[in-house]
């Protein structure tokens, strides 16, 4: 079996999470080089001889530096990355070799470390796919503690020619072009198996030759020095792909939406391969009752449909998800894909999942991932329904300003690095001046709000007052809360000290005396609890419920409200959808509307007039106002009130 199939195969795991049993290490070698250096001639011809012998069981990356010649064209053509990566290794002369990410003592030692570890079995895979967005898979096949791992994705060109080298190395291969998504990588979770995919937007140069470019991307423990790094494993393919191969992914799969309120998904084929090519694209779903969705592409609505690309040409899929009026939960509608010119291809899946309400939302950040479990099994042994969202899988959050949730949990855990974006900064202070309940749990979110004091002092109430690098217990010595009197035992891990600031209340202490934990209570109505250390760190499981029903005593419970209709909005929603024999119509309005249906050419078909104001339900069954049964196909439903303020559902009649 040869690379290209391979690689086809891969192509179909990317996006449908099927790992393979195991994982053939490959070598990651990163050479650092400079055109004036008398030595590098033959550690060039190290590199190139290695990557022409091992082909992709070898990823290699060149990197050039400014010093002793500030003039390298290499270096200068992508100062910003080969900078970060030579400072990074504290480069201070060339040649200079790191294997798998250690920096050796002497590039003549590399091929034979490197045949060292050729064959050893990795304990994660990666899978590549290449294009304008470049999509890469990490496959964890075996857990790979520490909360440090990143994967790194380089743009590297082949065959770069400099006539005028001083040292007579003319030609460069594997050149670094371009780091993604930086030159610090993209922290990743490597303790739990499975998979997980990241997608990098790829800007091409007009200088680079598009024949020559490949892509690198390689999997490192971050945290050790420069001369103990660990390459978990790596992966080399090139930028173009002979034959038929394609890309078909989404930036977002998730997203949380009000009741009634329209979601929306984007999906992306492209064409990677160098034959033009047909894909079949198809919807199914699954959805609550009352929830509906609809697909276009361009200005077409469509159920399944047939879309034609040239090579390295792409086209875009737009998926909308609305839930029901009156029915939270979860929603979700896969978007499927099949090549017509690989006949050998397996189908490709896209999902799109739309959370709509519940008693809680869990927001578990990237420092969070290695202790999600827990909060699982708290919340199913609590009777809590929640649904969750993961910034390692599902990217970043939407505004939760309104979040439709009584409730929502931030497992920040020990995350000393990422810092809160504005957007999340805004959305926290928002929930809670809108009246929502939180509980915030972090042993180090005073460093992860940065420099940004008045967030963390408005919105929080509290002024950090450092650490304490192993706390062993907490107690609740305030008097007059919920947490009065209460103790537990805590593992030694890291929890930050600070000082309430009115109106918010210290709740619990430190071993050491500091405070660290609070509550608040905003002007909206919310209610905040806020604890500086990890919850799953309490030693004693019934020692967490304890704490866990002193949280829920504060909020005053879980008590999800009825949703309100809008003022001056149409509410309006079909199930089930697509139908054969009849549809439920469920809507609700402010004042008397008209409701139209239109066929897709725009043709009204059917209608009914002064719907009077109020939440009622009616039944269509595919007929005209005359009479006669509709064709097969979809139908625009229009909702129009007096003040103007419309609603539009699309339903599919299918006989």
């Amino acid at each position: 079996m040869g690379r290209q199939r391979v690689l086809a195969i891969l192509l179909v795991f990317a996006l449908t999470a099927i790992s393979a049993i195991s994982a053939t290490r490959v070598p990651f070698l990163e050479r650092f080089t400079n055109i004036s250096c008398g030595y590098c001639p033959p550690c060039g011809a190290m590199c190139d001889s290695l990557s022409d012998y091992y082909g992709d069981q070898l990823a290699v990356v060149e990197v050039h530096c400014n010093w002793p010649s500030s003039g390298d064209p290499f270096y200068v053509a992508a100062p910003t990355d080969n900078q970060s990566r030579w400072t990074h290794y504290a480069v201070s002369g060339v040649p200079a070799v790191a294997v798998d990410g250690n920096k050796i003592g002497s590039w003549s030692s590399a091929s034979s470390l490197i045949s060292s570890l050729l064959y050893d079995i990795a304990a994660l895979d990666i899978t590549i796919i290449p294009g304008d967005i470049i999509h890469v898979q990490v496959n964890v096949e075996t857990p790979i503690t520490g909360t440090n791992n990143r994967l790194f994705v380089a743009v590297v060109e082949d065959s770069n020619y400099n006539p005028t080298s001083p040292n007579g190395e003319v030609w460069a291969n594997n050149v670094l072009r371009k780091l993604l998504p930086s030159a610090s990588g993209q922290l990743i979770d490597l303790n739990t198996i499975g998979s997980q995919n990241f997608s990098f937007p790829l800007t091409l140069d007009p200088s680079w030759n598009t024949d020559n470019l490949m892509i690198v991307a390689w999997v490192q423990d971050w945290s050790a020095p420069t001369t103990a790094y660990n390459v978990h494993n790596a992966q080399i393919t090139d930028w173009r792909l002979m034959g038929y191969f394609h890309s078909f992914a989404a930036e977002h799969n998730r997203n949380i939406s009000e009741p009634g309120d329209t979601a929306s998904f984007t999906a992306s084929i492209e064409n990677i391969g160098s034959y033009d090519d047909t894909y079949a694209v198809w919807i199914e779903t699954d959805l609550p009752t009352g929830w509906t969705s609809w697909a276009k592409q361009g200005s077409t609505t469509f159920d399944s449909t047939g879309i034609t690309l040239s090579s390295l040409t792409s086209s875009e899929i737009d998926v909308f998800i609305t839930p029901g009026v009156s029915s939270g939960g979860q929603g979700k509608v896969n978007v499927l894909l099949k090549s017509e010119g690989d006949t050998t291809a397996s189908i490709d899946t896209l999902s799109f999942t739309v959370l709509a309400g519940g008693d809680l939302l869990y927001v578990a950040t990237q420092g969070a991932v290695t202790a999600t479990g827990y909060f699982h099994d708290l919340f199913a042994d609590n009777g809590v329904n929640y649904q969750e969202w993961s910034i390692t899988r599902d990217g970043s959050l939407p505004d939760l300003s309104n979040a439709p949730y009584d409730a929502i949990v931030w497992h920040d855990a020990l995350n000393l690095e990422a810092s809160m974006s504005i957007q999340d900064r805004n959305s926290v202070k928002n929930y809670l001046d809108n009246g929502g309940k939180m509980l915030v749990t972090s042993a180090s979110w005073a460093r992860t709000v940065g420099s940004i004091f008045d967030f963390y002092y408005l919105a929080i109430g509290a002024v950090s007052d450092g650490i304490d690098s192993s706390p062993s217990s907490i107690t609740g010595t305030y008097g007059g809360t919920e947490f009065t009197g209460y103790t537990a035992s805590l593992g030694g891990a890291i929890a930050e000290g600070f000082t309430p600031q009115s109106p918010s209340r210290g709740i619990l202490r430190l071993g050491s005396g500091k405070t660290c934990g609070l509550i608040r209570e905003t002007d909206g109505g919310g209610r905040l609890v806020y604890i500086s250390f990890m919850l799953e760190d309490i030693s004693n499981s019934t020692q967490r419920d304890d704490f866990w029903g002193r949280v829920l005593e504060f909020w005053g419970g879980l008590d999800v409200e009825d949703v309100e209709l809008p003022e001056n909005k149409a509410l309006l929603c079909a199930s089930p959808n697509p139908f054969n024999s009849s549809v439920r119509f469920d809507y609700s309005i402010n004042e008397r509307a008209d409701l139209e249906i239109f066929d897709i050419s725009g043709r009204l078909v059917f209608s009914i007039d002064y719907l009077e104001a109020g939440t009622a339900a009616f039944m269509w069954e595919g007929y005209n106002n005359a009479g006669i049964e509709l064709p097969t196909g979809v139908y625009l439903v229009k909702l129009t009130t007096n003040s103007g303020s419309t609603s539009i559902r699309k339903v599919l009649l299918a006989k």
